[in-house]
């Protein structure tokens, strides 16, 4: 049912996921002690929600083949779990993803430089790659949906939805601990710089 690319590719996206929620929270935390501008807080705000929409996208991916191998759910309950997560949250990250690929490109002209301009290369390549996969499976998705309403389907979806809370809680979780320990990395940074300056 799983194989090791997309395994990997699950992996992947976690671990991109807690890292944008890590990353929002330090710019969080360095804007509040450093007192930038409130349209900076622009991408701690888009950061996070990246990481949430992904944290909670993986979650459901993981919890739903667990409950699966477990018996809980049939083959056609985790097809629609995923599909709704899909369509969804998948979405959500590619919408972000345009904002943050906006606001990537933005700073890349502002501050032009090595990495911001390699970011807001990876940022458009990554918003147009996500706009072209949603695009593509957003009919075969859609026609899931309606299959399994003509199946009128009844069993399992009390499990299906307490599944879905699951995902959506832990999901929320985790980008709730990774924001929290990047803010709180970034502000013991900035009071260890002070107190290296006094």
């Amino acid at each position: 049912m799983v194989d090791i690319l997309t395994a990997l590719i699950v992996v992947i996206d976690l671990v991109l996921s807690i890292w944008n929620s890590y990353t929002a929270g330090f710019s969080y935390g360095m804007l509040k002690k450093s007192s930038g501008p409130s349209w900076m807080y622009l991408s701690p705000i888009l950061g996070l929600a990246m990481g949430l929409a992904g944290a909670v996208y993986v979650t459901a991916i993981v919890a739903s083949v667990v409950a699966y191998v477990l018996g809980l759910v049939d083959v056609g309950a985790v097809n629609l779990l995923l599909t709704y997560n899909f369509l969804i949250t998948g979405g959500l990250i590619t919408v972000l993803g345009i904002g943050v690929t906006v606001q990537s490109i933005y700073i890349a002209v502002k501050r032009p430089g090595v990495w911001t301009v390699l970011g807001a290369l990876y940022n458009t390549f990554a918003s147009i790659w996500n706009v072209f996969v949603y695009i593509q499976n957003f009919g075969p998705a859609v026609s899931i949906i309606n299959s399994e309403r003509q199946n009128e389907r009844k069993s399992g979806l009390g499990t299906l939805i307490v599944l879905a809370v699951v995902v959506t809680v832990l999901g929320v979780f985790l980008s709730y601990i990774a924001f929290y320990a990047g803010r709180n990395h970034a502000e013991g940074t900035s009071r260890g710089l002070v107190s290296r300056t006094r």
